[in-house]
């Protein structure tokens, strides 16, 4: 579908993947600044909504008296795929323990009313009564939804000066933890090497009293003035100096590396000059063509997910493979929509799987046949129209492959392979009790054009209602006993599931390598018999033979072709990936059956038993992401290529 297309009517119910966007700001604003404020914050929605028309919009907002509440009404203004999710840094029964912030009840639970999603800091219940007495405890709980929207947001709203400069303000704290990433409520901690991720800041200074000239009504995306941060430059350092006393190198090998420079300088400059030609698709390394890259990519699975929503049978068939529905029905709300979601990325994954396959295998046909016209036509057939159809077959197959390129099937099949597999851990940790997010274990030092699949998993989890489920501590019986029985369906739909089709994929992509490779060794040696006869033809006629030429040339075309299709499929590496996750799910099977296929009664070591398989389940997840993405990266940098021929 194009983006010229008509805009398809977003509702908060809409199954597609959010951006989520964040508040930040003072509490006290002049009533002659408010209606600046606001148009300026319907422009950032509006242009969003006209950039990404198959995206809702989530804000995100504390729902404090002031800039909080002024983004709420206007985002909930907006209407057409806008919605609100309101943040409370503790229970919402307790909320009367800070009234004041508020503001005024009516238009406070005006806005609670309309919320979308509503989702309550972790806070512990014995603390509720310290919190009534001490001023200090609210503050930080106040801290942890700045931290959170820091975490989740991918474009912060500040209503702040650029320049202010007021460290000790919470305004300034949140923009601080946006740009340089915090620990936050419902995510992993952070390590010492995670990297703070590029993000956007969409300032309005508190003080303006009209709107400024790039944020008028119909200003695109572009031109609103949006802070992108840059990626870091290369560090400058002092240039070492060799020790006079080693001897210059030889003028061959001078002569060669200045060649080597002319010669890659030359093809990098005509690869620019002739970008249709030659298909330069370089990306932008500034801070802004990333954001804007994964907010695209974002809006393309969304696309996808509109396309194939008519597709009924497929998806349900998909649910049914991950889960049965009436063990879906009883797992709850969070994991149904986790589920539709995944049928979603699964079934589109496959239609670009098809048609990425279908174009490389009718390449390597195309390339084939035009190789043999060329040659028949020098040795047997010596009419223009054999000649004419090489060019016309090369040519055909080249503006195939460029179009196949343009349109992307193979990354879009990789990365909703990779969505799709991250939301399948996602659904068996959420059964398992585990209440951790996959985004924070998936990629985690990987900057660029995967790194939106982290952030929609982050939003998924939001809009799914992850943050609300409890993490599972089984102490009752009968509560060990329900949590048991869960882990069980984990083990017999993820465990068992996925050890199956590892061990049966992994001797079938063995199969293909041997059966590749001896295919072209036979051609290989055809064409070694086929020269040997055509030298004693040569000898007993004193002529030569163009069919022989013709069937040898053709002989090695073939064992090239093979050796290369088999290369680009990474049979043999696949199929050893294959039997290593096989034994991780064989090893985490035994653990499992260990600890969860036996009666439970009521001795004291069952609830040691359900952790214990809680954290094996937590590993192989880890494990299976850690090996999905390095399938994902090696693919999507490997690209098909047009056979030679």
């Amino acid at each position: 579908m194009p983006r010229s297309s008509p805009k398809p009517s977003i509702t908060p119910d809409t199954l597609a993947v959010p951006l989520l966007l964040g508040v930040t700001g003072p509490r006290h604003i002049a009533s002659a600044h408010i209606d600046a404020i606001r148009a300026q914050i319907a422009t950032l929605l509006r242009a969003l909504r006209q950039q990404y028309p198959h995206t809702p919009l989530v804000l995100l907002s504390p729902l404090v008296a002031g800039s909080d509440q002024l983004a709420a009404e206007t985002a909930l203004a907006a209407g057409n795929g806008v919605a609100l999710a309101a943040l409370f840094p503790w229970p919402r029964q307790q909320l009367a323990l800070d009234a004041d912030r508020y503001g005024d009840p009516q238009p406070f639970q005006n806005l609670l009313d309309r919320a979308t999603y509503q989702i309550d800091m972790p806070c512990d219940p014995a603390r509720l009564a310290e919190l009534r007495s001490q001023p200090d405890q609210q503050s930080e709980q106040y801290a942890e939804i700045g931290k959170y929207i820091a975490r989740h947001a991918q474009i912060l709203i500040a209503i702040c000066d650029r320049d202010e400069d007021r460290p000790d303000s919470q305004t300034q704290q949140v923009v601080r933890w946006h740009h340089e990433g915090t620990s936050a409520p419902f995510s992993a901690q952070l390590g010492a090497l995670d990297a703070s991720r590029p993000t956007a800041i969409y300032y309005i200074s508190p003080h303006c009293e009209s709107v400024p000239n790039n944020r008028v009504v119909g200003a695109s995306l572009e031109q609103l003035g949006i802070e992108y941060p840059p990626l870091p430059a290369p560090v400058k350092k002092k240039k070492h100096e060799p020790p006079s006393a080693e001897s210059p190198q030889p003028w061959s090998q001078r002569a060669w590396k200045w060649l080597t420079q002319q010669l890659t300088t030359w093809f990098v400059q005509l690869n620019k000059r002739l970008p249709r030609l030659f298909g330069h698709t370089s990306q932008g390394t500034h801070g802004r063509d990333i954001l804007l890259s994964r907010w695209r990519a974002i809006d393309d699975f969304n696309r996808d997910a509109e396309r194939v929503a008519p597709l009924s049978d497929d998806l349900q068939t998909s649910r049914n493979y991950l889960l049965p529905a009436d063990e879906a029905a009883r797992a709850g709300a969070c994991i149904e929509r986790l589920l539709d979601l995944y049928a979603r990325a699964d079934v589109a994954a496959l239609d670009y799987q098809g048609r990425s396959q279908r174009v490389v295998r009718w390449l390597f046909v195309i390339a084939a046949v035009a190789v043999a016209a060329h040659e028949t036509y020098a040795h047997a057939w010596h009419e223009w129209y054999v000649l004419a159809a090489y060019p016309l077959l090369l040519w055909f197959g080249y503006r195939w492959f460029r179009s196949s390129q343009r349109s992307d099937w193979q990354g879009r099949w990789l990365d909703l392979r990779a969505l799709a597999e991250t939301l399948r851990v996602q659904v068996f940790w959420q059964l398992a009790g585990r209440t951790e997010c996959t985004a924070d274990f998936y990629l985690r030092h990987f900057r660029g054009d995967l790194d939106w699949i982290r952030h929609s998993i982050r939003a998924i989890f939001l809009v799914a209602g992850g943050h609300a489920v409890e993490k599972s501590t089984a102490t009752k019986q009968s509560d060990v006993v329900r949590q048991a029985e869960r882990l069980r369906t984990v083990r017999n739909y993820w465990v068992v599931d996925q050890l199956n089709y590892f061990v049966k994929k992994a001797p079938l992509h063995y199969q293909f390598e041997v059966a590749f490779e001896t295919a072209s060794k036979l051609a290989f040696f055809l064409a070694m018999a086929l020269s040997v006869l055509h030298v004693v033809w040569h000898i007993v006629t004193e002529h030569m033979s163009h069919d022989l030429v013709l069937a040898t040339f053709g002989c090695l075309v073939l064992a090239a072709f093979l050796e290369e299709y088999a290369d680009l499929q990474t049979y043999a590496l696949t199929a050893r990936k294959f039997e290593w996750m096989a034994e991780l799910f064989d090893t985490a099977e035994q653990k499992l059956t260990q600890q969860l296929m036996c009666e439970f009664d009521t001795a004291g070591d069952q609830p040691q038993r359900l952790a214990l398989a809680q954290e094996v389940l937590f590993e192989l997840g880890c494990e299976a992401l850690a090996e999905n993405a390095d399938w994902v990266v090696q693919h999507r940098h490997r690209p098909p290529t047009l056979p030679g021929g």
